[in-house]
């Protein structure tokens, strides 16, 4: 689910975590359109240059399903940035 949006959602990327005292700790999900308001423009950058490097069906004309989530986010967030005058 997006934690943003509140949708469930299957274009989520992870964009944090909590940490707990007791129990497990759980991993923060935000979906392609809005990763950018908990991730900079250059972590969803390296993110997806992480991806590239170590997939082995990842090319950037034809990436695989990951891959596109990725550029998709990092292209939210680049609009986003541009918008903001950033």
């Amino acid at each position: 689910m997006c934690a943003h949006c509140k949708e469930l959602r299957t274009d989520v990327l992870p964009v944090g975590g909590t940490e707990r005292a007791s129990g497990a700790d759980f991993i923060v999900f935000a979906c392609a359109a809005h990763a950018h308001r908990y991730l900079h423009l250059d972590q969803v950058w390296q993110m997806r240059q992480r991806h590239v490097a170590a997939c082995r069906t990842c090319k950037p004309a034809r990436p695989c399903r990951t891959g596109l989530i990725l550029q998709q986010a990092h292209d939210a967030a680049r609009a986003a940035a541009s918008e903001n005058g950033r």
